[in-house]
């Protein structure tokens, strides 16, 4: 199990902090353990909730933080924390600039990397605040996204974490079938009942739950993606549980490049990858030689299906793609290393 002295140590981040318009230098938590017991009054009198943008040259992230200074919030007081994970700091002024034409409490750390764990364990490493949200930087929030989210946590049993839904936004260009189908918009999974595992893209982490205090992402899975899957997974069998606040709302406007059949074939084969993975530290020997020929199993299903539904656009793609999530997780039980996804974007933040 990772913690945080099990982790390689993040390279030195440097950040800065604005907030109603003024500039200061704000020093960052420097890793380690740092515990604090909260009473079960504190936490239901928690006003402070930080709100961690990781982002890699992608200029959305200006109307990721339009909509959180949109946030319509009751009894919260949010700050904005956005980590670059570039390998220069180029986006700092861009950055800071919106930060101070919305008025957000807004710090800025540059991570360099090429890393999405080195970046959202930059988030955890950086975060003065009990609860953690997670919002990626080409996400947009809904008005009372935030607020919806910390509701949640009053009316349930105490959590670990709390998940919202993505919902895609496709544009004109967009295949009929994708629209259709609605492949991209994400929501949790129910296994006998309970959440086992989640997402970072809309989530809320209490960092002093029990199960989650000293967890960080696997650098193994940052440029690969899942880590968030892994780490959520992790989460859980240290005791974790997690709940769902439906009406948490996020979208995500789907790009072009991210338009293709091919595109959503090679996310949920990675995807598998990411549970045979999980699946590879649960089982072994014979075990594993069974999980192996189920997940074979169901994805000579899911082709077979495919081939039943040709007369049926969306269906046919549906069981294709269902099929390369368990031809993946076949793939990383024999051993396959996930592919690279993460850190080749070239679109420079304007």
């Amino acid at each position: 199990m990772n913690s945080l002295s099990e982790m390689p140590v993040m390279p030195p981040a440097d950040s800065t902090r604005i907030g109603q318009g003024n500039h200061c230098i704000a020093t960052p938590i420097a890793s380690g353990d740092q515990e604090h017991e909260r009473s079960p009054q504190t936490a239901r009198q928690l006003t402070d909730v930080t709100v961690a943008v990781c982002t890699f040259r992608r200029p959305a992230i200006t109307d990721c933080l339009r909509s959180l200074a949109a946030q319509q919030l009751r009894d919260l007081r949010q700050r904005v924390l956005v980590i670059d994970n570039d390998d220069a700091d180029t986006a700092r002024s861009h950055i800071e600039s919106a930060a101070r034409e919305l008025g957000l409490d807004l710090r800025y750390v540059h991570a360099p990397g090429r890393n999405i764990s080195i970046a959202r364990n930059a988030c955890i490493e950086n975060c003065e605040t009990d609860w953690l949200a997670f919002i990626d930087d080409d996400e947009t929030a809904a008005p009372d996204w935030l607020q919806a989210m910390m509701d949640r946590t009053r009316e349930t049993p105490p959590v670990a974490a709390i998940f919202g839904p993505m919902q895609a936004i496709y544009d004109d260009t967009a295949p009929g079938w994708l629209k259709r189908g609605d492949f991209h918009s994400v929501a949790v999974v129910y296994i006998e009942g309970e959440i086992r595992t989640g997402y970072a893209g809309n989530s809320l982490i209490d960092l002093h739950h029990p199960a989650v205090r000293g967890q960080l992402f696997d650098l193994a899975l940052g440029k690969s993606g899942g880590e968030d899957t892994e780490f959520f997974d992790r989460i859980y069998r240290n005791g974790g549980r997690f709940d769902y606040a439906a009406t948490a709302l996020v979208a995500e406007r789907l790009s072009p490049d991210r338009q293709s059949l091919r595109w959503f074939l090679r996310r949920r084969y990675r995807s598998g990858q990411t549970h045979g993975r999980l699946l590879a530290r649960q089982y072994h020997g014979f075990g594993r030689l069974v999980q192996i020929g189920l997940a074979g199993a169901k994805a000579g299903i899911c082709l077979a299906m495919c081939a039943a539904t040709l007369l049926r656009p969306v269906a046919w793609r549906r069981w294709l793609l269902r099929g390369a999530l368990h031809a993946g997780v076949v793939a990383r039980l024999f051993g396959q290393q996930e592919a690279a996804f993460y850190g080749h974007q070239e679109v420079a933040a304007s």
